[in-house]
């Protein structure tokens, strides 16, 4: 099979098995490699785009219903609402790229260190990484990610795609602000009778209308397992000079309502996917200088 075929049978196999299963949402930690970043050629496009990471990058429930829209998807998607870094690559080189989509719903960190040589092995020029909202969005409070295993199964999945593929890129995003989907429909009826009756984010937004001081605190946890994701994050990347990190722009990303879905009041919605896009695109033109200047 063909290099460009094989890379599309891919990823349709990936978007397959996401559809199918819809969810709401050991190694060395962060040590510097002693290998080179790749040097960027004048002129150089992105032939091949692949996204690691888990429901928001499939573009689940942004279309209106209870599935995936991957047209939409900040990174690979096709719509022209929302410009996606596939999209600005084209616009920037004048060459679309192919796209892997290694994305799952509910995929945690864990999940994608697993599946790093797997994506390397589709020869991509340029990873993107947006993972660690499920680590934090669990059942139950005392069922989110340890910060330490956290970090460990990131600088693994580093690690692993840079084994397999030395002179690809990654782009590590940093982990949505994930207490702002609470502020923006803890008032809402319609948002706290739908998180109250899910079982998938229970750490954030279940009781989600509750003031108690045993609710606080665990939203406060959570809060504080995502500054550690994001601080692990930052510095994993940091440590490997072919990785650059997004310095926190994703988190720092201020969603408004419509940013939303309409559907379960957490995915992003067509907006916010084109938001994401926006605030993810400056992290690939620092990585890509060459061929996005």
């Amino acid at each position: 099979m063909k290099r460009g075929m094989r890379k599309r049978a891919w990823a349709a196999a990936a978007l397959g098995s996401a559809v199918a299963v819809l969810t709401a949402c050991g190694a060395p930690s962060a040590t510097t490699t002693s290998a080179q970043p790749p040097q960027a050629v004048p002129g150089a496009v992105v032939e091949t785009l692949a996204v690691v990471g888990d429901s928001i990058s499939l573009g689940v429930n942004a279309c209106g219903s209870v599935s995936a829209c991957p047209e939409v998807s900040w990174a690979t998607g096709s719509s022209p609402g929302v410009s996606s870094i596939a999209q600005r690559l084209e616009s920037a080189t004048g060459t679309r790229p192919e796209t892997v989509v290694a994305a799952q719903p509910g995929a945690d960190v864990g999940d994608v260190a697993a599946a790093a040589a797997t994506v390397a092995a589709a020869a991509p020029d340029l990873v993107l990484v947006l993972i660690g909202a499920n680590d934090a969005c669990r059942p139950s409070a005392d069922r989110v990610t340890p910060a330490a295993e956290f970090e460990d199964a990131y600088a693994r999945m580093l690690d692993g795609i840079h084994a397999a593929a030395p002179d690809v890129r990654v782009v590590a995003y940093s982990v949505p602000d994930l207490e702002q989907l609470w502020q923006l429909g803890r008032d809402d009826p319609r948002a706290v009778a739908l998180w109250n009756s899910s079982p998938s984010c229970g750490s954030l937004l279940g009781d989600a209308d509750s003031t108690d001081a045993a609710d606080v605190a665990r939203r406060a946890r959570v809060v504080e397992s995502v500054d550690a994701y994001n601080v692990a994050i930052r510095l994993a990347c940091d440590a490997r000079p072919w990785c650059t990190s997004d310095d926190g722009a994703v988190h720092a990303t201020s969603f408004a309502r419509a940013d939303v879905s309409e559907v379960d009041f957490f995915h992003p919605s067509t907006q916010g996917q084109a938001t994401l896009a926006a605030r993810a695109w400056p992290a690939v033109e620092r990585a890509l200088p060459s061929a996005t200047g």
